[in-house]
């Protein structure tokens, strides 16, 4: 089958059984080709060719070269689930990341392997599922960036190890959990931290300075540090080294938390004066009852990362804090009438580098809404699972 996008002439080789999902391939490397040309840089060659190997041969699928590459699926994986064309767009992205930039995959697998997985994922998140791209059934939804940092998150090995080794050299079976999962992970993490318009702008940067060429993660570096300082000045420091020393170069975790919030009364007193002495008498305060309010945030990781805290309070109020993260604690306080009632770190999941988002959030009025979202998936799937042994 063939397809045209603008000058790229585009053909797509699959068996019979793979001919049901062929216009799902093709859609993917379009999509492929219109985020990265828009991202990153333009496609420079005038032709396409990819593969769908036969099920006897899916040990051939996944390969990538520069204008060819094998995708994988057969056409018989569910239509719920994106992992063809998740596959498609990865393996295309390497004409990007390997091709045109073309890095050291052996000696710096996250600037190939890495850089690529965190650009599939955004492109799978965008063209599919509204941000859950990979997995969309009723009783449950899965993005591909989660997926991918899932797989860095759940690994105990995930701190035995930076994430600059040479690929020979990842010990304990690691090698793909740092290479592709951690590095885009971090990567994601870096796009929070400093905008989605200047992630963008570094990407064409890196494009422009090093296509056709041989980067190294220096040199990529040292792009990021051009422009965030370009676009933000001192905002986040003399540069980003900062945030490289820990995330590749360093073996740390990012783990914050909220580890208690209180609200107490303050009690009012006045004095009087007699000689050398003064006694004190309590004022009782009803309808002013003021209070000191304290949100109290831990950090239990290595990892030193700027966060937001989103503090809400029993009339409404909300107060957005920035914290820089160096200290192992910090404490909000809040003096007046109102309470705090719920606390929640990086409340806009910038910070994909955590490892536990669970603690991230702490209320004082909890909510049956969760419970009750979960059971009617359970039930979802459950009535799913019924309809499935009774065909």
């Amino acid at each position: 089958m063939t397809r045209k996008w603008n000058n790229v002439d585009i053909t797509f080789l699959t068996s019979k059984v793979g001919l049901s999902k062929a216009e799902n391939h093709l859609d993917a490397v379009v999509y492929a080709l219109e985020y990265l040309t828009e991202g990153v840089g333009p496609y420079p060659w005038p032709h396409l060719t990819f593969v769908d190997p036969p099920l006897s041969g899916s040990g051939a699928g996944g390969m990538e070269y520069t204008t060819l590459f094998t995708t994988a699926g057969s056409g018989r994986v569910p239509s719920f689930m994106k992992m063809p064309e998740m596959v498609t767009i990865h393996e295309f992205g390497h004409a990007y990341f390997m091709g045109i930039l073309a890095s050291n995959e052996f000696e710096e697998p996250w600037l190939d392997e890495g850089v690529n997985s965190y650009w599939e994922q955004r492109i799978v998140d965008h063209y599919y599922g509204g941000g859950y791209g990979l997995l969309r059934l009723p009783f449950m939804k899965m993005s591909d960036t989660d997926q991918g940092r899932l797989g860095y998150i759940s690994s105990e090995s995930r701190a035995i190890a930076s994430n600059d080794l040479p690929s020979w050299m990842y010990p304990h079976d690691t090698y793909s959990m740092m290479s592709y999962n951690k590095a885009a992970t971090w990567l994601h993490t870096l796009q929070g931290i400093i905008g989605d318009e200047t992630m963008d702008n570094l990407f064409r940067e890196y494009y422009r300075r090093w296509a056709f060429r041989h980067p190294s993660g220096r040199d990529f570096i040292s792009v990021v540090n051009d422009v965030v300082t370009n676009e933000h000045g001192d905002r986040f420091g003399e540069n980003m080294n900062w945030f490289f020393d820990q995330v590749l170069y360093g073996k740390g975790i990012c783990d914050y938390r909220v580890s208690g919030i209180t609200n107490n009364r303050i009690r009012s007193y006045s004095g009087v004066v007699e000689g050398d002495s003064v006694t004190y008498t309590r004022a009782d305060r009803k309808s002013d009852t003021l209070f000191i309010s304290r949100v109290s945030i831990e950090r239990l990781g290595d990892l030193m990362l700027p966060v937001q805290i989103l503090i809400r309070f029993d009339n409404g109020d909300e107060v957005l804090e920035s914290w820089d993260g160096k200290a192992s604690y910090m404490d909000f306080e809040y003096t007046g009438s109102r309470r705090v009632v719920s606390a929640i770190i990086d409340p806009h999941d910038r910070i994909d580098m955590d490892v536990n988002r669970i603690n991230n959030s702490l209320t004082l009025e909890p909510t049956r809404t969760v419970t009750r979202r979960m059971l009617n998936k359970f039930v979802l799937m459950m009535q799913m699972m019924i309809s499935i042994f009774t065909i």
